[in-house]
């Protein structure tokens, strides 16, 4: 048994190596797809939020906030939101209750208020409020007869601090206050 083997004229050439400037070519190329992505994943999720309809949240900012203060309130209007990294929110006919005491069972009713949070504040665990604007606001605020005011919400003893607020405007407003005790109206 004879076994013969051909040896073919193919020759092989060792694989260039790939110099400096083409390794840092391919890391720069990963790094770009890395950046695209982001960037795109970013796009997309500014594109997803902008098209929130932003009206299905006010019924969890109600239980929200009527959770935190024990007192009932109301969007009844629109609510807006517009992105940045200062958001803006809109909201219209917003109704805050009163104390159970109070014979106004409102205790303020804004037309519309607009305000912008800061997102880098808020990141580092600080809620900051850069502007808001009040349009045709009415509170009302009162003590009761033994002096306790319905501006203080929650239970007792449990001090909260309110949160900084850059400038504060208001368009027709208006501000009742009234003490029983001190016979104030």
């Amino acid at each position: 048994m004879r076994i013969s083997m051909i040896k073919s004229n193919t020759r092989r050439f060792p694989s260039p190596k790939p110099s400096q400037d083409m390794r840092n070519w391919k890391v720069m190329t990963r790094r770009k797809k890395w950046l695209i992505g982001i960037g795109a994943a970013l796009l997309l999720l500014v594109v997803i939020v902008s098209a929130i309809d932003w009206n299905l949240a006010r019924p969890y900012i109600a239980r929200q906030v009527t959770g935190s203060t024990g007192r009932s309130f109301e969007i009844k209007g629109d609510l807006k939101v517009r992105l940045s990294l200062w958001p803006r929110i809109i909201a219209n006919d917003i109704v805050m209750g009163n104390a159970e005491w109070s014979k106004d069972p409102a205790m303020a009713r804004i037309k519309r208020v607009d305000f912008t949070i800061s997102i880098p504040k808020l990141l580092i665990g600080r809620l900051s409020f850069p502007e808001i604007s009040l349009s045709d606001f009415h509170a009302a605020l009162e003590t009761d007869k033994d002096g306790t005011p319905n501006w203080v919400f929650g239970k007792a003893g449990k001090q909260r601090k309110f949160p900084p607020i850059g400038s504060l405007s208001v368009d027709n407003g208006t501000l009742t206050f009234r003490a029983p005790a001190n016979s104030t109206n």
